[in-house]
């Protein structure tokens, strides 16, 4: 995957817990939402479609099969 320079410095910058609980959060509200989620530089978790800048993680929705029981 190409990452520029730019965002690689942001992401060394980053503490990864914070970084894994931004995109946790991303897939939580890709859920509730029903539609794609972005991770931002500075680990805002905004809809995909209302991002500002290049994202540094796009969460996509993915519709769950329905369980028979």
């Amino acid at each position: 995957m190409w990452v520029n320079e730019e965002i690689r410095k942001t992401m060394a910058a980053l503490d990864s817990e914070d970084c894994d609980i931004a995109v946790r959060a991303a897939h939580k509200m890709a859920e509730r939402l029903q539609t794609d989620m972005a991770v931002c530089r500075d680990l805002a978790v905004v809809r995909l479609d209302e991002a500002k800048e290049p994202p540094l993680e796009i969460v996509r929705f993915r519709r769950r099969a329905p369980i028979d029981v």
